[in-house]
This record gives structure tokens, sequence and C-alpha cells, in this order.
């Protein structure tokens, strides 16, 4: 059973360019305790090097947010 505490996420590709665009993925990301971008999320991400792929690289070098690659 999950606490508030210990939500943890999975996230592809779509989710994280909408709340990127909508401007508030910062906000969603703190809701998990923990959240992971699989390697071919950011493979996809990667190829447009737009402010998406940016701010998620960033989160994820950081360590902010609990974000981590996969």
């Amino acid at each position: 059973m999950c606490t508030e505490e210990s939500l943890r996420v999975v996230l592809n590709t779509s989710p994280i360019i909408i709340l990127t665009k909508l401007g508030v993925l910062e906000k969603a990301l703190d809701l998990f305790s923990e959240v992971e971008v699989p390697d071919g999320v950011l493979e996809d991400l990667k190829r447009k090097k737009d402010e998406v792929y940016q701010k998620i690289i960033g989160y994820i070098n950081e360590g902010k947010k609990n974000v981590r690659g996969a």
C-alpha cells in the first residue's frame, strides 16, 4: 500500500510535454516522492532538444524533484 510519502510515478513523453506546455510540470512533480523517466522517453524528448527536454534533463541532472532517468 502506498502512502503519501511513497507515491511514485513513471512518466512517458506525452504527459511531460503537456505538463510543461501548461506550465505545471514542477507542481505535478511535487505530487510524487519519486518520478522516473524511462530512457526511451528521454531519447524521444532529446530529438527536439526544446524547452521540454531542457526542463526534464535539468531536473534529472540536478536531482531536483526526485526525478531520475531509468
